[in-house]
C-alpha cells in the first residue's frame, strides 16, 4: 500500500504517530538521563556515608583491640614482675646460651630469671586472656627466637626455638625495643 492510496484520516494518524515517537523518543531520553543522574547521586551519597560509618566504627574498633593490647601486654608484664620481681633498669639481661629445639641460642634472664623457663609465665597469661605470649630474645643472626610461648603448631607443641622472621610486621618495632601488638 503506498502513501498515495491511503485515505486523508490514515495520513493523518501516520503522521500524529510519526510526530508523537519523534517527540516521545528524546522526551524519554532526557528523562531517562535525569533519572539516571538522580540515581546516581543517590547511590554515591549512600556510599559515601556508608563508608564514613564503616571507617568510623572500624577505626573505634581498632581503636579499642589496640587497648585491650595494651592492656595484655601490661598484663604479662604485672605477671612477670609479680613472679620474677619488680622491674628495674638491668632486669633484662642476655647472657649464657641455652640449647632450645636443637638450636643454641643467646639467653634472657629476667632479674637473674632464666625466661627460657617461663612456661608457666605465657601459660598464665593465657589461661587469664585467651591470647598468646611470646618471649623472643635477639639472637646470633639478629633475627628473634622464641624462648618462651603460648603459641602451638596444628599437632599442639609449642613453636620453641622458632624465629619470627626479619620479614615480619613485628621484627622492625622488637628491633627497635618497641613493643608490638598484632
Amino acid at each position: 500500500m503506498s502513501w498515495k492510496n491511503l485515505s486523508l484520516g490514515k495520513k493523518f494518524l501516520l503522521q500524529q504517530i510519526a510526530v508523537f515517537i519523534m517527540i516521545m523518543i528524546p522526551f524519554m531520553l532526557f528523562i531517562d538521563s535525569i533519572m539516571t543522574s538522580h540515581t546516581n547521586k543517590q547511590l554515591e551519597l549512600r556510599l559515601s556515608q556508608i563508608d564514613r560509618v564503616v571507617n568510623e566504627n572500624f577505626h573505634l574498633f581498632a581503636n579499642q583491640i589496640l587497648e585491650e593490647a595494651k592492656k595484655s601486654f601490661n598484663l604479662l608484664e604485672t605477671i612477670l614482675q609479680r613472679y620474677k620481681g619488680e622491674k628495674v633498669a638491668n632486669s633484662y639481661v642476655r647472657q649464657n646460651y641455652v640449647t632450645i629445639e636443637g638450636k643454641s641460642i643467646p639467653n634472657l634472664y629476667y632479674n637473674g630469671n632464666d625466661l627460657s623457663r617461663a612456661i608457666e609465665i605465657v601459660d598464665y597469661f593465657t589461661n587469664l586472656t585467651s591470647n598468646v605470649a611470646t618471649i623472643f630474645v635477639k639472637d646470633d643472626e639478629g633475627d628473634f627466637t622464641r624462648l618462651a610461648t603460648s603459641l602451638r603448631d596444628l599437632e599442639g607443641n609449642r613453636v620453641l626455638g622458632t624465629q619470627l622472621g626479619k620479614s615480619h610486621p613485628a621484627f622492625e618495632k622488637l628491633n627497635q625495643k618497641q613493643t608490638f601488638i598484632r
